[in-house]
């Protein structure tokens, strides 16, 4: 096969790849054919031009995903969920930590400077947590009557449970 006929297929390919604007308005100003209605409103606001992209497209980034894997990085304990893995799509721990230090690098603090700050609140909250599940199970005792607890907590098994449902979203209990 000769040379012309594969120059032909290209030519045709070319013509595919150009918008009807660009194959239209050199066929008008031949005078070929009569100027359509639509050509000058088409002119004030062409259509858009995307660029060709041409090997491997990146992967989507977010700037939180760089943290996150810090995060786990630096806590190995951390339980490897997917980030919307909690109970109706609450994002997990190590999720929530990174975009609470990414705010915090937004405002002017360092990486190392907002890693230690994010983690002393996240600890705070995971106590203050854990005093509420503590107070809880404290009163359903109380409720039972004072003396006896309920039978559910008097097992520790069970104790635990509830206190890990109640602070369920935090990785260190």
């Amino acid at each position: 096969m000769g040379g012309k006929y594969r120059q032909m297929g290209r030519r045709a390919r070319d013509a595919l790849r150009m918008s009807l604007l660009q194959r239209a308005v050199p066929i008008i100003r031949s005078g070929a054919m009569q100027e359509p209605t639509w050509l000058k409103s088409v002119m004030q606001m062409p259509p858009i031009l995307y660029p060709k992209y041409r090997g491997k497209k990146g992967d989507l980034v977010f700037p939180t995903d760089k943290l996150v894997r810090e995060y786990e990085k630096r806590n190995p304990r951390t339980v490897k969920e997917p980030i919307w893995a909690g109970a109706g799509g609450v994002p997990s721990h190590s999720y929530r930590f990174a975009t609470r230090q990414h705010t915090k690098m937004e405002s002017g603090m360092c990486e190392e400077d907002a890693y230690l700050v994010v983690e002393e609140e996240m600890d705070a909250e995971r106590r203050d947590d854990v005093k509420r599940a503590a107070t809880l199970v404290e009163g359903a005792k109380a409720a039972a009557g004072g003396g006896d607890p309920p039978s559910f907590l008097e097992d520790d098994s069970v104790n635990e449970v509830l206190l890990h449902i109640c602070v369920s979203e935090y990785v260190f209990v």
